[in-house]
């Protein structure tokens, strides 16, 4: 039996008659285990927080010991008694008051069988539970890479590769010709994620089958790709985009790439802009222009989300209604408004993003800006990086200016501070080349860390 270190350093020292309790799940909880982490000694129990995860390979198995923490919660089962959960099933009122709660370590013994890809788990307290290997996210690395070492030496047969591209597909790539040629490993592949399309072997890129699950994996990456035929299937377009997961942002965010891709008439086919709009409204972009074209129609769209304001036609960007209904609805719907109106002064004050009174963001592109009254802090990044302002003028409501406020603003020259002010934050204006503050602001920096701006003690001289 060799002994694996593990991710923080540590290996494990196990009773003699560990052999003869192999399989013995059970027994673990009865059974003392002893951790050494460099110099550091454990008594026997529960192991430490550093010592958490731990790999034992007896042949072609391996055991995994990890710990984890399970509390006694909010729920109660059918008789009333307190219901214990692993903390990552707590809820978020739970996870708040976690020191309210009772709590205790348990061990996780996880046996991974790398002839059979079977792994059996038991958490102390429960029932051992046998299950197949399916996916990385479901084993120790050192699994990953046996099986790539595998399939890398060309060790394994057709069966066998099945089995493991349910546990890797990306080692498709690694497979020799022949196999790659295989229908039924270019499906098992494509079910886990393991091959894109242009890789699909020529004799295989119209199989519908294949080309179904690689669309189902990997719609937006996949659909655009395919050859005209498929590009030109109202179906085919359909069932990319139902294959798209709503709860996924980045698959939301990407409806239009589907759309733009394909030959199908959406015009002729107003139900599928409306499916696609029902997962993200951007889709009102492949809306007829008579409909982009309609105040009624483009005010319920920005309702939903002002920023689709940029999907309105030229003549609805021009609407004043229509611009200041956009940014009630999403600040950020003021990078898509007509230039015409960023000047306009009741779009000006739309332009600061407040919340609780702090000033979290400013999208306007004035060279002179002046806060609204009643802000009293201005908040971390709230300019960063902006190239237009020279003049910043503050209320006298602001008590703070936090760190990096202004960071990198190379054009601001001028910035009027309430002597009122309670504090500036160190970094508040980092990198802002051209800015002179009077004496007292630096004074006021120099609170907040002291002995970082003044180099002699009679605080004359600026380390710049």
């Amino acid at each position: 039996m060799s002994i694996l270190r593990g991710t923080y350093s540590t290996r494990l020292i196990i009773d003699d008659e560990y052999d003869e309790m192999w399989g013995d799940y059970e027994g673990l909880q009865d059974k003392h285990f002893f951790y050494e982490n460099d110099s550091i000694e454990h008594s026997p129990g529960v192991p430490s927080r550093e010592d958490r995860h731990i790999l034992v390979v007896q042949g072609n198995k391996i055991i995994s010991f990890n710990t984890q923490t399970y509390v006694e919660g909010e729920d109660v089962d059918e008789n009333g008694n307190k219901v214990w959960k692993n903390v990552d099933e707590c809820s978020e009122n739970e996870v708040v008051a976690m020191d309210e709660y009772r709590s205790q370590t348990r061990y996780i013994v996880t046996e991974y069988d790398m002839d059979t890809l079977m792994k059996k788990e038991y958490i102390m307290g429960g029932e051992v539970q046998e299950t197949p290997i399916e996916g990385l996210l479901d084993t120790p690395s050192y699994i990953e890479e046996q099986l790539d070492d595998e399939v890398m030496h060309k060790k394994c047969s057709k069966e066998r590769v099945l089995k493991i591209l349910k546990v890797n597909g990306d080692l498709y790539g690694a497979l020799p010709t022949h196999l790659k040629k295989d229908r039924d490993i270019v499906l098992e592949a494509a079910r886990n994620k393991g091959i894109r399309y242009i890789d699909v072997p020529e004799n295989l890129k119209m199989d519908l089958e294949i080309v179904n699950t690689l669309v189902e994996k990997r719609p937006f990456s996949t659909y655009p790709k395919l050859p005209e035929q498929f590009l030109k299937n109202k179906d085919m377009l359909m069932y990319a985009l139902k294959s798209i997961n709503k709860k996924r942002v980045d698959d939301v965010d990407n409806v239009a790439k589907i759309l733009r891709s394909t030959l199908v008439d959406l015009n002729a086919n107003p139900d599928i802009v409306e499916y696609a709009m029902s997962i993200d409204p951007s889709a009102v972009e492949f809306e007829p222009f008579e409909k982009r074209n309609n105040k009624e129609y483009m005010k319920k769209m920005l309702e939903k989300d002002g920023r689709l304001i940029r999907f309105a036609s030229d003549e609805l960007k021009k609407d004043k209604e229509l611009t200041m209904l956009a940014l009630v609805n999403n600040y950020d719907a003021y990078d898509y408004i007509s230039e015409e109106y960023k000047q306009d002064k009741d779009v000006v004050a739309m332009s600061f993003n407040i919340e609780n009174n702090v000033l979290m963001d400013y999208k306007g592109s004035n060279s002179v800006v002046v806060i609204p009254e009643g802000v009293r802090k201005i908040g971390w990044n709230s300019f960063v990086m902006n190239e237009t302002i020279e003049k910043v003028i503050l209320p006298n409501s602001v008590e703070e200016i936090e760190a990096d406020a202004f960071v990198i603003c190379k054009n601001l020259k001028e910035i009027v501070i309430p002597k009122t002010i309670k504090q500036i934050a160190y970094y508040a204006f980092s990198e802002c080349d051209s800015l002179k503050l009077e004496m007292w602001a630096f004074k006021k920096m120099e609170e907040s860390r002291p002995g970082a701006y003044f180099r002699n003690e009679d605080e004359s001289e600026l380390p710049f």
